[in-house]
Protein backbone atom coordinates (compact mmCIF):
# COMPACT_ATOMS: atom_id res chain seq x y z
CA UNK A 1 0.00 0.00 0.00
CA UNK A 2 1.44 3.37 -0.99
CA UNK A 3 1.72 6.57 1.01
CA UNK A 4 -1.04 8.19 -1.04
CA UNK A 5 -3.29 5.20 -0.39
CA UNK A 6 -2.54 5.37 3.34
CA UNK A 7 -3.38 9.07 3.36
CA UNK A 8 -6.71 8.48 1.63
CA UNK A 9 -7.57 5.63 4.00
CA UNK A 10 -6.66 7.69 7.05
CA UNK A 11 -8.67 10.67 5.81
CA UNK A 12 -11.66 8.38 5.30
CA UNK A 13 -11.32 6.85 8.79
CA UNK A 14 -11.14 10.30 10.40
CA UNK A 15 -14.02 11.62 8.27
CA UNK A 16 -16.16 8.64 9.29
CA UNK A 17 -15.31 9.05 12.98
CA UNK A 18 -15.99 12.78 12.98
CA UNK A 19 -18.96 12.55 10.57
CA UNK A 20 -17.39 15.13 8.28
CA UNK A 21 -17.47 15.14 4.52
CA UNK A 22 -14.08 16.76 4.04
CA UNK A 23 -10.83 16.42 5.95
CA UNK A 24 -7.46 17.94 5.06
CA UNK A 25 -3.97 16.99 6.16
CA UNK A 26 -3.68 20.38 7.87
CA UNK A 27 -6.78 19.91 10.05
CA UNK A 28 -6.03 19.87 13.76
CA UNK A 29 -7.56 16.88 15.51
CA UNK A 30 -8.94 18.71 18.54
CA UNK A 31 -9.38 22.30 17.43
CA UNK A 32 -10.72 21.73 13.90
CA UNK A 33 -12.23 18.25 14.02
CA UNK A 34 -13.34 18.31 17.68
CA UNK A 35 -11.93 14.85 18.38
CA UNK A 36 -12.45 14.06 22.05
CA UNK A 37 -10.60 11.44 24.10
CA UNK A 38 -13.03 8.63 23.25
CA UNK A 39 -12.89 9.36 19.51
CA UNK A 40 -9.09 9.64 19.75
CA UNK A 41 -8.91 6.13 21.21
CA UNK A 42 -11.29 4.85 18.52
CA UNK A 43 -9.07 6.40 15.87
CA UNK A 44 -5.95 4.77 17.27
CA UNK A 45 -7.72 1.41 17.47
CA UNK A 46 -8.93 1.67 13.85
CA UNK A 47 -5.41 2.55 12.71
CA UNK A 48 -3.90 -0.46 14.49
CA UNK A 49 -6.51 -2.80 13.03
CA UNK A 50 -6.46 -1.34 9.52
CA UNK A 51 -2.70 -1.04 9.06
CA UNK A 52 -1.62 -4.04 11.20
CA UNK A 53 0.69 -2.44 13.75
CA UNK A 54 0.74 -1.79 17.49
CA UNK A 55 1.26 1.60 19.05
CA UNK A 56 3.83 2.11 21.79
CA UNK A 57 3.33 4.32 24.83
CA UNK A 58 5.75 6.81 23.24
CA UNK A 59 3.33 7.18 20.33
CA UNK A 60 0.60 8.31 22.71
CA UNK A 61 2.45 11.28 24.23
CA UNK A 62 0.17 14.28 24.60
CA UNK A 63 0.60 16.69 21.74
CA UNK A 64 2.42 14.23 19.47
CA UNK A 65 -0.56 13.80 17.14
CA UNK A 66 -1.99 17.26 16.64
CA UNK A 67 -2.83 17.31 12.94
CA UNK A 68 -4.10 14.78 10.44
CA UNK A 69 -0.68 14.87 8.77
CA UNK A 70 0.87 13.75 12.09
CA UNK A 71 -1.41 10.70 12.04
CA UNK A 72 -0.37 9.90 8.45
CA UNK A 73 3.31 10.24 9.38
CA UNK A 74 2.86 7.92 12.37
CA UNK A 75 1.17 5.26 10.23
CA UNK A 76 3.94 5.51 7.63
CA UNK A 77 6.60 5.15 10.34
CA UNK A 78 4.85 2.15 11.89
CA UNK A 79 4.27 0.46 8.53
CA UNK A 80 7.98 0.75 7.72
CA UNK A 81 8.81 -0.86 11.05
CA UNK A 82 6.35 -3.70 10.44
CA UNK A 83 7.73 -4.28 6.92
CA UNK A 84 11.30 -4.78 8.18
Amino acid sequence: MSTVSHSVDILKIIADLTKRKQISLEDRLVEDLYIDSITYLELLSFLEETFFFELDLDDLEPGKLQKVQDVVALVEQKRKTVSL
